[in-house]
């Protein structure tokens, strides 16, 4: 007679990574709903929402900030202070002032770099 811990582990068994890295890239590229991919594939609708909402959250906690390095040339720098603010909280502060040229240059490079 099996005990209900046995019934449990027998119904659980554990999909290696590799496997479901391998769902979720044929669910990325199908263009299904996920309840359809799921259907298709055999696996449990709840799985691939655990499965997907674990993946996104690994690649946000292995992306580390960074900065994009702009290069501009023939400004000259002088004398102010600017913030550019994105919705969500970066901000950049460029403590030296610049004309209007070279500031144009430095949003349009910092839109174009932080948008890709």
């Amino acid at each position: 007679m099996s005990t209900t811990n046995e019934k449990s582990r027998e119904r659980r068994r554990r999909v290696p990574r590799e496997q479901i890295e391998a769902i979720l890239a044929q669910y990325r590229d199908s263009g299904m709903t996920q309840s359809a991919f799921a259907k298709r594939a055999g696996v449990k609708i709840c799985n691939l929402r655990n499965w997907l909402y674990s993946k996104r959250r690994r690649e946000s906690q292995e992306e580390t900030p960074g900065f994009a390095t702009v290069k501009l040339r023939g400004s000259t720098l002088v004398a102010g202070s600017v913030t550019i603010r994105w919705p969500g909280g970066v901000e950049v502060e460029l403590s030296s002032g610049m004309d209007a040229l070279c500031m144009m240059r430095v949003v349009r490079e910092l839109v174009r770099t932080c948008s890709a």
